[in-house]
């Protein structure tokens, strides 16, 4: 292929994806959206992992002895409930599992997810904020 062809060719391509892009609606505020729900959702991994060494971890050792009851905030699992970026409350706490609602500070986009002794139950619900 010549050069003038491969010019073309990108410029054709560029175009596209431009036209795509304005036709599924990423405009930045989407997108820092989507950043930050992918970064809350590591978060929740990873408290979600702790929580299940916390749920088997004996109460001598600071854990829950197999049970999450009396869990009250997200700090028994390695991490803070609020800083900058997001906010982390726990509710509905059984014996087996309780909720967590992680909420962004900069957008924000609320993920409410069930965590159990073996890890995240199902897909957590992730809530977007609503456009301007």
């Amino acid at each position: 292929m010549s050069a003038k062809k491969l010019m073309i060719l990108s410029l054709f391509l560029m175009v596209l994806a431009a036209a795509l892009s304005s036709k599924t609606g990423t405009a930045p505020e989407e997108i820092i959206a989507k950043n930050e729900s992918e970064l809350l959702l590591q978060e929740v991994r990873y408290i979600a992992s702790n929580a299940v060494i916390y749920w088997r971890k004996p109460s001598q050792l600071g854990g829950g002895k197999k049970s999450f009851i009396g869990i009250t905030d997200v700090r028994s699992l390695g991490i803070e409930p609020m800083n900058m970026q997001r906010v982390h409350t726990i509710s509905a706490v059984k014996k087996k599992e309780f909720r967590l609602t992680t909420v962004g500070l900069i957008n924000g986009v609320k993920i409410i997810s069930i965590l159990t002794n073996n890890g995240i139950k199902g897909t957590p619900t992730i809530i977007m904020p609503e456009k301007k």
